[in-house]
């Protein structure tokens, strides 16, 4: 639905006229939201593909700045870059700018920039696609600027199992069979986690000069959830 809204909205705004009376709000504004890891950026690429547009991926931090109304110019030069090019804009991290306006760790600064962004995609002509980890932080103006909210779950064995075979194609030479059955039910990883895995131990096989194995991928699957594992711990003090 939405890459069909992009490719018709000229003819519904403009043949048929509904964008008359319209002077914002023309736009495509999708949210996608989900853990890390669980396809928000590919799926990103593939609308861009999709419409046969650049994709201009902008991660939002990487956009304040700390001198007063820089970020706000950065964020329309950003938009500016977009027209111009035709671009499909992707806000990576959209919470980091976009978070309630009055919270208690809120500067009037801040405020004053979730204000200008929400302009720039109300006012925008082009589709913006905005991505967070963190929905619940996002301020609650955005909605009634959003064409879609689409939620990207965590997968369940099915869909890993899937995954695996999509990046273990039958020209990957093996030692012994791959299951990738037992893979997806023993470990709960994300779609980013299992190409992690599936990328070190191809990598491991390929240095030894043999075909890949399932001990392979089972290593480095226990590996990507320790990871994880430990990365939690740290941020909890443990």
């Amino acid at each position: 639905e939405l890459i069909a809204a992009a490719r018709n909205r000229r003819t519904v705004l403009e043949r048929w006229g509904i964008g008359k009376h319209l002077s914002y709000g023309r736009g495509i504004a999708a949210l996608f939201y989900g853990g890390p890891g669980t396809g928000k950026t590919l799926c990103a690429e593939a609308v861009a593909a999709e419409l046969n547009r650049p994709l201009l991926r902008a991660s939002v931090p990487a956009l304040v700045s700390m001198y007063v109304g820089q970020t706000e110019r950065n964020l329309a030069n950003l938009f500016s870059e977009a027209k111009a090019h035709g671009a499909v804009l992707f806000l990576d991290e959209a919470d980091s700018l976009l978070m309630g306006r009055g919270q208690a760790r809120a500067s009037r600064h801040d405020d004053s920039v979730v204000n200008v962004l929400l302009q720039q995609i109300e006012r925008q002509d082009g589709v913006v696609l905005l991505a967070t980890n963190l929905p619940e932080r996002l301020d609650d103006a955005l909605a009634r600027r959003l064409s879609s909210q689409l939620a990207f779950p965590f997968p369940d064995v099915r869909l890993r199992q899937g995954i695996y075979e999509r990046l273990l194609p039958k020209t990957v030479p093996t030692e012994g069979e791959l299951d990738t059955d037992a893979l997806a039910l023993a470990y709960a990883l994300t779609g980013g986690q299992i190409k992690n895995v599936v990328f070190r131990a191809a990598f491991r096989a390929a240095s030894a000069e043999r075909g890949l194995a399932q001990e392979d991928l089972e290593e480095a699957a226990r590996e990507e959830l320790a990871g994880v594992i430990g990365s939690t711990h740290l941020q909890m003090g443990f």
